[in-house]
């Protein structure tokens, strides 16, 4: 992977909100890309109203990386929790609505590049291990979408921002 610029530790702070590339009713692709927050957003409720119209989860295309986060989470949740079984069923029926020919999971390249745009992300970024794998995760959602042509929808707009200084051909809106 060829770098345009060189970065040095901490040299990438997030852009004014206004700077950003959003997602408006008026300017929809034809495909999108779902990063994980918009899959809890989705099944907590608070997905904005006209992204609920523009946001079909048949129709929009998936990444099983995104999932995997979703799932870990579910995992994650004591069984014995009175709102463990609504969460399970929530994300049950999101999985049980994506169409699977829309769902992509990262090839060796994509997983590659990747690790290398995280490592340097980490870099630059200063993060500790705690964020490596989070960081790993947003990369490849990044680098995938890049792949397929289509853009990533998210509202993780610190750490997507950093990635768009990096590499400025990537596609990606906010919500």
């Amino acid at each position: 992977m060829r770098w345009t610029r060189k970065f040095g530790a901490g040299t990438l702070a997030r852009r004014a909100t206004a700077e950003l590339p959003w997602l408006s009713a008026e300017s929809v692709p034809d495909n999108l890309l779902f990063d994980t927050s918009v899959y809890i957003d989705r099944m907590q409720g608070n997905l904005p109203d006209f992204i609920l119209d523009v946001v079909d989860v048949k129709m929009g295309h998936h990444s099983s990386v995104a999932l995997q986060e979703i799932l870990i989470s579910i995992g994650n949740l004591n069984p014995k929790d009175h709102r463990t079984a609504s969460a399970v069923k929530s994300v049950s029926l999101v999985m049980e609505s994506i169409n699977k020919y829309r769902l992509h999971g990262p090839d060796v390249d994509t997983s590659a590049r990747a690790a290398l745009l995280a490592g340097t992300l980490a870099r630059i970024q200063g993060y500790g291990r705690e964020n490596r794998a989070r960081a790993l995760n947003d990369c490849i959602l990044f680098l995938q979408s890049q792949k397929l042509g289509i853009t990533l929808l998210t509202r993780n707009y610190a750490d997507f921002d950093i990635l768009l200084q990096m590499i400025p051909s990537g596609r990606v809106l906010f919500y």
